[in-house]
């Protein structure tokens, strides 16, 4: 018997999505792409630090893995946003996206590792990242280029940062 998503569940996984793609689109499609990668962060801390006003404050443990992530978070939107300022997001973002979850299952194969239906469902999100980067022409429009090796370098960076505040969140 298959088991249901809560509906409040729902909500918040699909609002963060929403979220996601949000400000995604939104530093890309802003001339200072750093600026807007600034902006973005203030706005996330304010909604945070609001939330705080119900919440308890974290365990003083937990307070050196927020600084990590927390500093892993800025170089993410600094990588970002260069990123954005070389290639188009339809091309980076699935390759950024769809690398991270493949460097997350490396770095915890030797403690957590995988089931075989969970290493397929991380090969066909990283198989649909490349396919959606190449089949859409590949990173620029002049794959040969300098531009080209640089905005892979940047996304596969960036992919690296997500994949590290991925393992350090989940500590």
């Amino acid at each position: 018997m298959a088991a249901t998503l809560p509906a409040a569940v729902l909500a918040v996984v699909l609002g963060g999505a929403l979220l996601h793609a949000s400000w995604n689109a939104a530093i890309k499609s802003e001339p200072d792409k750093l600026l807007a990668a600034v902006a973005v962060t203030l706005g996330a801390g304010l909604l945070g630090a609001l939330a705080l006003c119900w919440l308890a404050p974290p365990h003083p443990a937990s307070w050196p893995y927020i600084a990590a992530s927390s500093l892993l978070q800025v170089g993410y939107y600094m990588l970002l946003a260069a990123t954005y300022r070389d290639a188009d997001i339809s091309h980076a973002y699935p390759l950024m996206r769809g690398t991270a979850p493949v460097l997350v299952a490396l770095a915890n194969s030797g403690s957590e590792p995988l089931h075989p239906v969970q290493l397929c469902a991380v090969a066909l999100v990283c198989a649909g990242g490349v396919v959606i980067c190449v089949g859409g022409g590949g990173l620029p429009a002049s794959r040969s280029s300098g531009s080209s090796r640089r905005t892979l370098v940047l996304a596969l960076l960036t992919a690296l940062v997500i994949a590290a505040y991925t393992l350090v969140d989940g500590l």
